[in-house]
């Protein structure tokens, strides 16, 4: 399966199944792009996606640390929402601050492989 990010606009190629998969995403043209993959909690609709993404999403992080009415949470809070994530089993991350993320999730790993003692 593969997912082609061009000119803004987004073409799945390949049938998209229940279960885990490899997406490949690639983006040919001269516009960078990005996209967002979500799983779908069991009962969660599309339509509760969408409301989430218009309404919710931004400043969950800062939320989840007791600000009910932040709209950014730190890179900390960010990094670490990663690294557990990353615990549970995700392999997409988005991450505004790359850096941070990647050696964050490179350590996270090297912990698991039990290269770090």
């Amino acid at each position: 399966m593969r997912l082609e990010l061009v000119d803004y606009h987004f073409e799945l190629v390949g049938e998209l199944k229940s279960g885990p998969q490899v997406i490949r995403i690639e983006t040919p043209g001269p516009s960078m792009h990005e996209a967002d993959l979500f799983r779908l909690e069991d009962g969660r609709t599309i339509e509760d996606l969408r409301r989430w993404r218009k309404d919710g999403r931004r400043g969950s992080l800062a939320r989840a640390l007791g600000d009910p009415s932040g709209r950014v949470g730190t890179d900390a809070a960010s990094v670490g929402a990663a690294v557990a994530a990353f615990d549970r089993g995700a392999a997409i991350f988005r991450a505004h601050d790359v850096a941070a993320h990647v050696e964050a999730l490179a350590a996270a790993a090297a912990v698991e492989r039990g290269s770090v003692a």
